[in-house]
């Protein structure tokens, strides 16, 4: 219901921040980078922004079928992690993650661990 309240009300941005000085309340823990990428993900395609001396901004994130093919037809050559992808697509890796995420959920991609890493592969 959060993400599609945002959603209506047409917002430039979403802010994603996190505690980054001694909290007011006892118990109170900042959220990790991989917490906050977790967040952008789950509120793609809204264009979200995290702003956090730690964590690297999510720029707005281009969902069009170009984009999306672009990365099918770069996984459909070989395996890549998420890192090739963002060097060989000269891409935001938090950027890449959010698209990885989205592509596994419509199942048009998968993974494959090898020696402790995870490469994607087009289906």
């Amino acid at each position: 219901m959060f993400k599609e309240t945002l959603g209506k009300i047409r917002l430039g941005r979403v802010h994603l921040n996190t505690l980054d000085r001694p909290p007011a309340f006892a118990g109170i823990r900042p959220a990790s980078p991989e917490r906050l990428r977790q967040i952008a993900r789950f509120l793609a395609p809204l264009p979200v922004e995290i702003i956090s001396r730690k964590a690297e901004a999510v720029p707005r994130i281009d969902l069009s079928r170009h984009n999306i093919g672009h990365i099918l037809a770069t996984l459909r050559r070989r395996p890549m992690t998420v890192e090739d992808l963002s060097a060989t697509l000269a891409k935001n890796i938090n950027e890449m993650y959010v698209l990885l995420d989205i592509l596994l959920n419509k199942k048009l991609i998968t993974t494959q661990v090898v020696n402790n890493r995870t490469f994607y592969q087009a289906l």
